[in-house]
């Protein structure tokens, strides 16, 4: 009761929200041949200015993923498994196909979807 009352007298003075954004490797952070995407690292800087944390993701083994990404400016995320997340719903997924097939292949939903690099 003290709790409930105290709350109830104490304004709101900040509020803190914690955006995640995943973005796939293939196609969308890099190309068929190793090459950044310039406008995927832009998406990076720009999302990272908006103060959401950058996750990167992959369906593929994670060393060979890291491997893909060390000369490159995306050296510095950490990678994560797609199948770890199987069922959940991302706060923002950045990935170069459609939201529909990626729930398909995935299991994952998006609250927001961005596609890049369309092919």
């Amino acid at each position: 009761e003290f709790i409930q009352n105290t709350n109830a007298s104490i304004t709101k003075v900040m509020e803190w929200e914690v955006f995640w954004a995943y973005f796939d490797i293939d196609d969308t952070l890099i190309d068929k041949d190793g090459k950044v995407i310039e406008s995927s690292l832009e998406l990076v800087k720009k999302l990272e200015s908006e103060w959401h944390e950058v996750h990167i993701w992959t369906g593929w083994d994670l060393d060979l993923a890291r491997e893909k990404l060390a000369s490159t400016p995306f050296a510095k995320y950490g990678v994560v498994s797609k199948y770890d997340y199987a069922w959940a719903e991302a706060e923002i997924v950045i990935d170069n196909v459609s939201p529909e097939k990626f729930a398909i292949q995935t299991l994952i939903t998006a609250k927001r979807f961005i596609r890049v690099n369309d092919n």
